[in-house]
């Protein structure tokens, strides 16, 4: 587990270093799928910390389905944007593939 951990630590970084992104997050695969994310870069809350993502559902479901990163240009405003505060699991947003 700790050489998943930090494996995952730094795909993250690098993403985030490499894209300029201003924020990446990633978690290591609990099964084919469900990932738990668990590393956060430039991130203003720990909202997303621990949350279980199902494949397809979210922004990390979807990246986990197509098998690479994605990402939106304004994610809170990004159409079909949402979490379910009960069930801390993302609803799939729009993406931007591939990027501009």
């Amino acid at each position: 587990m700790g050489d998943d951990a930090g494996a995952v630590r730094s795909a993250v970084l690098t993403l985030h270093r490499r894209t300029g992104l201003p924020m990446v997050f990633g978690g290591a695969m609990g099964d084919s799928e469900r990932m738990r994310i668990t590393e956060l870069v430039g991130n203003t809350t720990d909202s997303l910390t621990g949350l279980t993502v199902r494949r397809g559902n979210g922004l990390g479901g979807k990246a986990m389905a197509l098998g690479r990163p994605i990402w939106v240009a304004d994610y809170p405003r990004a159409s079909g944007t949402s979490t379910s505060p009960t069930s801390r699991t993302a609803s799939w947003p729009p993406t931007r593939w591939p990027p501009p």
